[in-house]
């Protein structure tokens, strides 16, 4: 056998290379998005104080499944509101955040952000105004400046905005007391750092954009009861001045929204209001928090 022919025979174009070619092509497809960009006139129209949200007659079904996630979802969400979407696994809440990033697009109705639909603009365009801090956080090899600054143009971030980012992020202090402060290393995937430090790491990087819209799914479900506190504090001082979605399985973390989104089998809208008013009512959210007191 001549080295072509091995060559030839040592290929393989199994499931790893079909996922590799998939993951190839979204690598392409946002590249390509960043070069096609609407013109300005085709932006959502932003003010301070965040986006007024609205999910109008949704319906989702994911391609394998005969059944829809949802099927005539509507939800409204104000300027500025901290809003929780809550229920039991399986209902539709990460869902929604994919739905919101553009991740899925709806078979069926509108996603409104200030009462522009969403998929008339440019999706490079649009996700400048969000920032996701999922439930388990991304490090890398770096240090921690790398980390917080990782997706965005590092050359036009101040250290002091870099420093209010953290400060929002309640992780300023534990990083100034560190030797080498923001160039210290956090090794492979943040192993130097607890899993709170982690979370509230990628907190910063997520305020460090400026986002209008800021997306929380599951985020600190994997912490311990320390660890959420913190995470919880940070979470309050970041959601001023900007809307804030939290999916949550913990009630706990998120029983300081302005609003709650309850939903049940079939990703239907059980409930809505504030926390107290549902506990008031006896109903799902209710029963919920019966059932979590009782788990711990």
């Amino acid at each position: 056998m001549n080295s072509a022919e091995g060559f030839g025979k040592s290929l393989s174009f199994g499931p790893n290379a079909a996922q590799a070619n998939s993951a190839s092509n979204r690598i392409l497809n946002a590249k390509n998005s960043r070069l096609v960009k609407s013109p300005e006139k085709n932006d959502i129209i932003v003010e301070e104080g965040g986006i007024t949200i609205e999910l109008r007659d949704i319906r989702l079904r994911y391609p394998a499944q005969e059944a829809p996630v949802f099927d005539g979802l509507n939800m409204a969400i104000e300027k500025g509101q901290f809003a929780a979407i809550v229920g039991a696994s399986g209902c539709g809440k990460t869902s929604i955040i994919s739905l919101l990033e553009r991740f899925n697009e709806p078979e069926k109705g509108q996603i409104l952000f200030n009462g522009k639909d969403i998929s008339e603009v440019d999706i490079y365009t649009y996700r400048k105004h969000l920032a996701l801090v999922a439930q388990e956080p991304t490090l890398f090899q770096g240090t921690i400046r790398d980390n917080i600054l990782l997706g965005i143009d590092s050359s036009t971030i101040a250290d002091d905005q870099l420093h209010t980012a953290c400060r929002d992020a309640s992780m300023n202090d534990f990083i100034v007391s560190l030797p080498e402060s923001y160039n210290t290393n956090i090794g492979s995937r943040g192993v130097a750092l607890s899993g709170g430090k982690k979370q509230r790491i990628s907190i910063a990087r997520a305020l460090i954009r400026n986002p209008r819209v800021l997306l929380l799914d599951e985020a600190t479900s994997s912490l311990d009861s320390e660890s959420e506190r913190l995470v919880q504090m940070a979470f309050e001082r970041a959601g001023k001045g900007r809307t804030m979605i939290a999916v949550a399985y913990r009630l706990a973390t998120v029983q300081n929204a302005d609003i709650f989104f309850v939903l049940g089998e079939g990703g239907k809208l059980m409930e809505k209001g504030d926390h107290m008013e549902l506990l008031k009512k006896r109903g799902i959210d209710y029963q919920m928090c019966q059932n979590q007191a009782l788990d711990n």
